[in-house]
């Protein structure tokens, strides 16, 4: 007599031979959490092998997939943003990495009013004419400032180089 088969959802428990019909036992069904890294075959000791879903660390990982009924979660590392030369334009979230940008450099006609921070991108100002009052120096616009005006009395206070005053033994006669 021919031997019983098993049905797409069963698989192969014990042999048909001469004196017994095939075995068949149900597949593993994978839990909610779970995903399957076998699938349930018909062949003998085919059942369905299951393993726990991969969990995210979201504090320090984003997942790139999903876990599917027959793929694990894929997490990634966050990016860390180079503090020296990015800004982070957008946070690492649960479901995308972080974006970095490059820090604004300022124009030659500009100062740096905020400097670059991890979450905040450079931000130049233009360079403001200035005329001074008699009686003061006029400091030309740096990298990191604004035009300004200090008094003669006050400029190696200010810790800055001021055309005509003594400094560090540069004398300099020509006036702005």
């Amino acid at each position: 007599q021919p031997c019983t088969a098993c049905n797409a959802t069963e698989y192969e428990t014990g042999a048909c031979s001469a004196t017994t019909d095939r075995q068949c036992a149900a597949c593993t069904i994978c839990g909610d959490s779970q995903y399957q890294t076998s699938p349930c075959a018909q062949a003998a000791n085919g059942d369905r092998q299951c393993a726990d879903c991969t969990a995210c660390d979201y504090d320090s990982q984003w997942q790139k997939s999903a876990c599917l009924d027959d793929a694990d979660a894929e997490c990634k590392n966050c990016t860390a943003c180079d503090a020296a030369t990015q800004w982070e334009r957008q946070s690492c979230t649960e479901n995308a990495d972080a974006v970095c940008q490059s820090c604004t450099t300022c124009a030659s006609d500009q100062y740096r009013a905020s400097a670059c921070s991890t979450n905040a991108d450079t931000v130049c100002e233009d360079c403001t004419a200035k005329t001074c009052a008699a009686g003061t120096r006029r400091l030309s616009c740096t990298t990191i400032a604004d035009t300004s005006c200090v008094a003669d009395g006050d400029c190696l206070a200010a810790g800055k180089y001021c055309p005509g005053v003594p400094a560090f033994g540069v004398f300099s006669t020509t006036a702005e």
